[in-house]
């Protein structure tokens, strides 16, 4: 935060690594010099606002509260841009029933989910086997006549 006179009035710095990682919780940065305020009598409201414990009076002082959450799946891997667009290529190229079409769409789409940083690594492997699944599937019934067309991406679903 910056005061009306310039400058930086909060600063922090801090990198954790193995086997200093923060627990999971709420987490709070209050502009107070140390010792201000006993934090065993602070709390985070229903609002998400650092209030005291017994009063429920917000608190007056510049503050943050953040939260870390540590998951191991993400839930919402549809809504990535670049992975749901990597895959309306894959299935637009499905329509063409051009086989080199469809195995470049989803070499591009393997590149793109193995380098989303918004997907956790397991979520990467998970969907890519997928995928690749419902790929080799349409490509092996190319020559039938009649393929089914590739699901839409809110449809498939992860094992």
């Amino acid at each position: 935060m910056e005061s009306s006179a310039g400058g930086l009035q909060i600063g922090l710095y801090k990198g954790f690594v193995q086997p200093d990682l923060p627990t999971q919780g709420y987490y709070a940065i209050v502009a107070v010099p140390s010792g201000q305020i006993d934090i065993s009598h602070l709390a985070i409201d229903n609002s998400e606002r650092l209030v005291y414990f017994d009063s429920r009076k917000e608190i007056d002082a510049a503050y943050l509260v953040f939260t870390i959450e540590r998951f191991t799946q993400r839930t919402d891997w549809r809504q990535i841009p670049e992975v749901k667009d990597s895959y309306a290529d894959i299935h637009a190229a499905g329509k063409t029933r051009d086989k080199t079409k469809i195995g470049d769409a989803f070499t591009a789409f393997r590149v793109t989910v193995d380098n989303c940083l918004d997907l956790l690594d397991a979520d990467q492997t998970t969907i890519v086997n997928t995928v690749q699944a419902e790929v080799n599937k349409l490509l092996g019934a190319l020559g039938t006549g009649h393929p089914e067309p590739l699901p839409q991406l809110r449809d498939l679903s992860l094992p």
